[in-house]
C-alpha cells in the first residue's frame, strides 16, 4: 500500500507513514482511472468475444420473433454477387450439357435407324471380312427399306460369303421376281447352278426370260428354241417343213400334237406334211439334258384341185383336119387318151397342139398338178371324116 499523503510505500503492519508520519488509511491499491481503463478494455474485449460467439453459434429466436437483418458490408455484397453469378453460369452450363447430350443421343439414334447408315456399315463389315456383322446390318437396312434392289444384292453376296447357299438362292430368285432385268442376280444364279450341275433349275430359271441381254447368260447351257422355216398357217400345196436350232442341240418333233420331250422323233431333215390339219411340236435338247421351250404350230393343207382342162375345139363333126390344143394351168401337166378311157400320169402327155383322130372318137383329158392332184376329166367327141376323092370313088 502507499501513503495517501506522500505516496511513499507503507510497510506492512505500520499505522503511521515512516516518511511523513501521517496516519495510514487503508485504501485499494488502484485508482479510479485505472478502474475505468481496466473496465473499458475488458468491456471491449468482452464485446468482441460475445460477437464472435454469436457468429459461431447464433441464438435461435422464437418463431414469432422477426430476425433483425445484420448489416452487410460492400465486400460481402460483392462476394455474394460473384457466388450468385457463378451458380447461374454453372446452371447454364449444366443445361447446355444436358441439351447437347440429348441432341447427340437423338442424332445417333436417328443415324443408327437410317437405311444409309446400316447399308454403309454392312458394306464396311463385308469389306473387312466380317460377314456375320454385315448380315446383321443389311437385315436392319432391309427392315427400313424393304425390297431395295441394291440391299438385296448385297445380302445375296454376304450370304455367299457365309456359305448359306440355300438362303442366297432364295434371295436371288426374289430379286429376279422383283427386278426381271437385274442381270447380276441372274449371273450369280447361273454360276451357282453350273457349280452344282443343277441344269433343271437353270432351265426353270430361263423360262419366261424375254430380255435378250439376260438370255445370253444361258448360252451354251440352254438350247435355242427350234424355229419353223415356214410359218404355221394354211397352204394349198404340200410343204416340206424345215426346223432349225443351235448347232450343239438335237431337235425332237411330233406331228400328232403329242409331247416332243416324251415322244419326239429325232429331226434329221425336212418333214413332209400331208393334206389336212397337222399340229407340229418341236423341242431342242443338249448334252446337259436341258430342253428348250417347246414350239408348236398348226399347218392346214388344203390341196387345190386343178381346174378341168379345156380343148381349143368344141365337140362336133369335122371334115377338115384340125389341130387341138389344151389349156394347162401353171405347175400342172395334161394327159389325154382317144379311146374314151380316163387318162392318168401314164397316158399320153400333152406337149403341144396335136391333130384330131380320124373317125368317131372321144378325147379324154386330165390335168395333174405338182401335188399329184388330178382335175376332173374333160371329154370331147370328135367325128372326123375327111372328104372322099371322086376319082377314088369311081
Amino acid at each position: 500500500m502507499k501513503c495517501k499523503k506522500c505516496g511513499a510505500e507503507l510497510k506492512a503492519g505500520n499505522v503511521y507513514c515512516s516518511s511523513c508520519g501521517a496516519e495510514i488509511q487503508i485504501v485499494p491499491d488502484y485508482n479510479a482511472l485505472d478502474d475505468d481503463i481496466s473496465n473499458g478494455w475488458q468491456g471491449s474485449e468482452m464485446l468482441k468475444s460475445q460477437q464472435a460467439l454469436r457468429k459461431e453459434a447464433p441464438v435461435k429466436k422464437a418463431n414469432n420473433q422477426k430476425k433483425t437483418p445484420e448489416p452487410v458490408s460492400k465486400k460481402n455484397k460483392t462476394t455474394d454477387g460473384k457466388k450468385k453469378a457463378l451458380i447461374a453460369v454453372s446452371c447454364i452450363l449444366v443445361v447446355l450439357a444436358l441439351v447437347l447430350g440429348i441432341s447427340v443421343f437423338v442424332s445417333n439414334n436417328k443415324k443408327q435407324n437410317s437405311f444409309a447408315y446400316q447399308y454403309e456399315r454392312a458394306e464396311e463389315y463385308k469389306k473387312n471380312e466380317l460377314p456375320d456383322k454385315a448380315l446383321e446390318c443389311i437385315d436392319k437396312a432391309l427392315d427400313l427399306k424393304r425390297d431395295d434392289e441394291d440391299a438385296l444384292l448385297l445380302k445375296a453376296e454376304i450370304l455367299g460369303d457365309l456359305e448359306k447357299q440355300k438362303e442366297q438362292i432364295q434371295t436371288l430368285l426374289h430379286i429376279t421376281e422383283l427386278y426381271p432385268k437385274q442381270e447380276k442376280a441372274y449371273q450369280m444364279l447361273v454360276d451357282i447352278y453350273v457349280q452344282n450341275q443343277d441344269y433343271s433349275a437353270m432351265q426353270k430359271l430361263a423360262q419366261g426370260v424375254t430380255d435378250k441381254k439376260i438370255l445370253t447368260l444361258f448360252d451354251g447351257y440352254i438350247p435355242e428354241t427350234p424355229v419353223f422355216k415356214k410359218e404355221p398357217g394354211e397352204y394349198d400345196t404340200r410343204i416340206q417343213l424345215e426346223l432349225t436350232s443351235d448347232a450343239n442341240s438335237q431337235i425332237l418333233y411330233t406331228v400328232d400334237g403329242s409331247d416332243p420331250i416324251a415322244k419326239g422323233k429325232n429331226y434329221t431333215g425336212e418333214i413332209e406334211l400331208d393334206e389336212g390339219k397337222t399340229l407340229v411340236k418341236a423341242v431342242a435338247t443338249n448334252e446337259f439334258g436341258i430342253f428348250s421351250e417347246v414350239i408348236e404350230g398348226e399347218f392346214i393343207i388344203e390341196l387345190l384341185v386343178p381346174d378341168k382342162p379345156q380343148a381349143s375345139l368344141p365337140c362336133g363333126t369335122y371334115t377338115e383336119e384340125k389341130k387341138i390344143s389344151i389349156t394347162v394351168q401353171d405347175g400342172c401337166t395334161a394327159y389325154y387318151t382317144w379311146d374314151g378311157s380316163t387318162p392318168n400320169a401314164s397316158s399320153t402327155r400333152y406337149s403341144g397342139p396335136f391333130s384330131m383322130k380320124e373317125g368317131n372318137n372321144v378325147l379324154s383329158v386330165i390335168v395333174i398338178n405338182k401335188n399329184n392332184q388330178m382335175s376332173d376329166v374333160a371329154r370331147y367327141n370328135y367325128i372326123y371324116y375327111p372328104p372322099q376323092n371322086d376319082e377314088e370313088e369311081e
